[in-house]
C-alpha cells in the first residue's frame, strides 16, 4: 500500500487478493476510482474492475466488489448486485448481511463468490448472507448455463418462495448454503448441474430443503435438513453421494413424512445418512424405477414401530428394479420400525426389487412381501438364511431346534445322513423347527 490518501494501484490490490476492498473501506466511493480518466495508467489503477489488459495486469476474469456498486446509504443491495454482475464476470460478496428487495439473477458465465466463514444455524448469522427482505420468487436465481455461486448464503427469510433457484442447465454450486425458503431452500430444475458441499435447510416441517428436477445432477458432500420432505428427487440419472439428510422429528414444528423421496428413474444414492424422519427414511413412488441406493445408514427414534425403513409404493406408477444394499439401522433408543422394506401395490409393478445385504436391527419384520431377491441380512442376531446339522439320538422320534432365522422360514430342506429311513414330518414356527420321525 502507498502513502496515506494515495489511491491504491492495481498491483497493490492484487497483492491484497480482493479488488476494491481497500478503496471502498476507506470511503473513497466508485466515482473516485474513475478520476484517472481513460488512460492506460488510469485503467491500471482501477480497483473495482480487475482483469482487463493493462500495463500492470494481463487480461483475465473481470472481478468486482459488491460494495463499490451500492448507491446511497440504504440497506437494499439489489441494484448493487445487478450493476456489479453487469460490469464484471465475478462479483465478490464480503461477510455481512446484504438485503435484497427482488431476485438476484446470475447469468451466463457469471460468478457470485465469497471467502466468508461457513455458517450452520437455521437462521444464518455469519458469512456472506444474501437475504430476501420481502416476498419474491427466489432470493437468488441462476438463469443461464455457466453460472456459478461459491461460498455464499442465500436466505429466503421465510419470505422468498425459494432461497436459491437453479432455473437453467449446467451450473455449479460450491459450498453454498440455501435456507428458509417459503417452499424450497433449494429448487433445482436444471440439467447436468453440479453441487459440491453446502447446506440446504428449511426452518421446520414446511416445504422441501431440496427439490430436484431434471437429469444428470451430481451432488456430493452436502447436508440437507428439515422440511415436510427434506430431499425430493424427481429427476433422472442423478448421482448423490456422501449426504446427511435430516427430517423433522415432530412436536410443535410438525414432522417430516420422509427423509428422502424419489419419484424419478435411474438415480444412484451412495453413502447417505437418513436421519430422524417420522415417516419412512426412503420413499419411492410415482414411477421411481431403476434406482440404486447403496450404503444406507438409517437413524430414527421417532417411528414408534409403525412405519417401515424403506417404502416402495406402486399405486401411482411402477416402481421396478430398485436396489437397496449396504444398510444399517439404528433406532437410537426408540421403538424401531414395522419392516425394513414395505412393498405397496400390484406385485407386477414392483418386480425386480432387490434387498441386498446389511444389518437391520429393531425391525419387526424384514418385509411385508418378499422382494425378488434377498442378500445376507442380519437382524437382531438372526439371519435370513441359515444352514446347519443336528444329530438325532437312537430311538428319538421328536427333535426341536432353533432355525436362527428372522421370522418363520418359507421352506426348510433336510437331508438325512441315512437315506434308508422314512422322511420325517416337519412343523415350523418363528423360532424352531420341529422334527418328528415317522415310525
Amino acid at each position: 500500500m502507498g502513502k496515506r490518501g494515495a489511491r491504491p494501484t492495481r498491483r497493490d490490490l492484487l497483492a491484497g487478493a480482493v479488488g476494491g476492498v481497500t478503496g471502498v473501506a476507506a470511503g473513497a466511493g466508485l466515482d473516485s476510482f474513475r478520476r484517472a480518466g481513460k488512460s492506460s495508467a488510469g485503467l491500471g489503477n482501477d480497483p473495482v474492475l480487475l482483469g482487463r489488459a493493462s500495463q500492470d495486469v494481463p487480461a483475465g476474469v473481470v472481478r468486482a466488489d459488491l460494495r463499490a456498486f451500492h448507491a446511497g446509504s440504504g440497506s437494499d443491495y439489489h441494484d448493487a448486485f445487478v450493476a456489479a454482475l453487469a460490469a464484471a464476470d465475478a462479483v465478490y460478496v464480503p461477510p455481512g448481511i446484504w438485503g435484497t428487495s427482488d431476485t438476484i439473477e446470475v447469468g451466463a458465465g457469471k460468478v457470485l463468490w465469497s471467502d466468508a466463514a461457513y455458517d450452520r444455524p437455521t437462521v444464518p448469522v455469519q458469512g456472506a448472507i444474501l437475504r430476501a427482505t420481502k416476498a419474491m420468487a427466489a432470493t437468488v436465481r441462476l438463469t443461464e448455463p455457466g453460472a456459478t455461486i461459491s461460498s455464499v448464503v442465500a436466505d429466503g427469510a421465510d419470505s422468498a418462495d425459494a432461497a436459491l433457484e437453479v432455473a437453467t442447465d449446467e451450473v455449479q454450486l460450491n459450498n453454498v448454503s440455501a435456507r428458509r425458503g417459503k417452499t424450497y431452500a433449494l429448487k433445482a430444475v436444471g440439467e447436468r448441474c453440479t453441487i459440491w458441499g453446502g447446506l440446504f435447510q428449511q426452518t421446520g416441517s414446511t416445504g422441501y430443503a431440496m427439490y430436484q428436477q431434471g437429469s444428470d445432477t451430481i451432488m456430493w458432500g452436502a447436508r440437507v435438513k428439515r422440511g415436510q420432505i427434506p430431499l425430493w428427487i424427481a429427476g433422472s440419472g442423478g448421482m448423490y453421494g456422501v449426504l446427511h439428510v435430516t427430517g423433522v422429528a415432530g412436536g410443535g414444528e410438525g414432522s417430516s413424512t420422509a427423509t428422502v423421496r424419489i419419484t424419478g428413474p435411474r438415480n444412484t444414492l451412495i453413502d447417505v445418512f437418513y436421519d430422524t424422519a417420522v415417516g419412512p427414511a426412503l420413499l419411492l413412488e410415482d414411477g421411481a424405477s431403476n434406482n440404486h441406493c447403496i450404503g444406507m445408514n438409517v437413524r430414527n427414534r421417532y417411528s414408534g414401530g409403525k412405519v417401515s425403513v424403506i417404502r416402495c409404493d406402486a399405486t401411482g406408477g411402477q416402481a421396478l428394479n430398485n436396489l437397496f444394499d449396504g444398510f444399517f439401522t439404528d433406532d437410537a433408543g426408540g421403538d424401531g420400525w414395522s419392516a425394513l422394506l414395505e412393498l405397496v401395490g400390484h406385485p407386477a409393478d414392483l418386480a425386480g426389487t432387490i434387498l441386498g445385504s446389511g444389518h437391520a436391527d429393531h425391525c419387526a419384520s424384514l418385509w411385508n412381501t418378499r422382494p425378488t431377491a434377498v442378500g445376507n441380512i442380519v437382524s437382531d442376531g438372526k439371519l435370513v438364511r441359515n444352514a446347519g446339522g443336528t444329530i438325532v439320538g437312537i430311538g428319538a422320534s421328536l427333535v426341536r431346534f432353533p432355525h436362527g432365522l428372522k421370522g418363520a422360514p418359507r421352506s426348510v430342506t433336510i437331508t438325512l445322513s441315512d437315506g434308508t429311513h422314512p422322511r420325517p414330518s416337519l412343523s415350523i414356527d418363528d423360532r424352531d423347527v420341529l422334527w418328528r420321525a415317522e415310525l
